[in-house]
């Protein structure tokens, strides 16, 4: 049980991580959009 608590506890970091790294690319996406317009 120990070892997929912690396999689960670091795949909900991953997924944390990678979707704020989404939101920053989508951010700085958006925000260059806006600047060419």
């Amino acid at each position: 049980m120990r070892n997929i608590v912690q396999r689960y506890c670091s795949v909900s970091e991953s997924l944390e991580e990678s979707l704020k790294q989404m939101q920053a690319i989508r951010s700085g996406k958006s925000k260059r959009r806006h600047g060419e317009n």
